[in-house]
């Protein structure tokens, strides 16, 4: 009798071990039912809104805005980009936009890419300024901004100098110096017509022929050796009546060298 009863408690207890089971499989593959609907709903609904920003015609372009141009002309920027109107605007997100654009034109310094929505894209370009000109092993001519970047040269003139430097490290230099000319004193900018280098020191030739032996370029140094160039040329100016060179090299040590003619 007590044998019996022990059996029959044993299988309660299995029997209730067993419906354990059976209700967390229940509730694991209800679970999972709940998720395989929830994902598969959610891979409709994602698959009418990719359909609906990337093929409706709501989005389609229709007006293509282009702001700052000076040297580029709107139809090569437009042909490079390839933007055009009936593109979709959500589209132009994905399609490597602005390194495009950049890379195909040198002389952009910012571009700004606004997309107002649901039918405009605008750009906005600033252009690299040349600050001198520069001709290469092949003799092709190029310019370079004040970021020692080159890029096309669409026109030579007369309001820029040469820069005649083939080292890149030591060009960059030649380029802040140039820089600082332009900003601290425009007037002997303009009147620059190249500047080339002996070993590693800078030259200076102006258009009236004047021979600026400049020396190293530091930034330490510039106003110094400028407030006393300016100083000498106005002296020489009303001493001679021309000068082949002013020598600046060793202002330091309180020489600076004029040749008149």
């Amino acid at each position: 009798m007590r044998h019996r009863k022990v059996i029959q408690r044993h299988f309660k207890v299995r029997t209730k071990v067993k419906q354990r089971r059976i209700g967390k499989l229940k509730k694991f593959f209800g679970t999972l039912l709940f998720f395989l609907i929830l994902i598969g709903v959610f891979s409709f609904i994602s698959k009418k809104v990719y359909d609906f920003l990337l093929f409706s015609e709501k989005f389609e372009i229709k007006k293509i805005e282009v702001k700052g141009l000076e040297t580029i002309s709107k139809d090569d920027f437009l042909n490079s980009c390839g933007v055009k109107v009936k593109d979709n605007l959500i589209n132009t997100y994905f399609t490597g936009l602005e390194n495009k654009i950049k890379n195909n034109f040198r002389e952009i310094k910012t571009l700004k890419i606004h997309r107002k929505f649901p039918d405009t894209i605008e750009f906005i370009v600033t252009e690299r300024k040349p600050l001198a000109w520069l001709i290469d092993k092949d003799k092709n001519q190029f310019a370079v901004d004040e970021e020692n970047m080159v890029f096309e040269l669409k026109s030579l003139t007369d309001n820029i100098p040469q820069i005649e430097i083939e080292k890149d490290s030591l060009r960059k230099d030649g380029i802040l110096l140039l820089r600082e000319i332009k900003s601290k004193k425009s007037d002997l900018y303009f009147d620059i017509l190249k500047l080339y280098n002996i070993k590693d020191r800078f030259v200076i030739l102006l258009k009236n022929n004047i021979k600026i032996f400049w020396g190293e370029y530091t930034e330490n140094s510039f106003n110094k050796k400028l407030y006393y160039l300016n100083k000498v040329m106005n002296d020489a100016a009303k001493r001679f009546n021309g000068i082949e060179y002013i020598d600046l090299k060793l202002y330091e040590e309180g020489r600076i060298i004029v040749k008149p003619y």
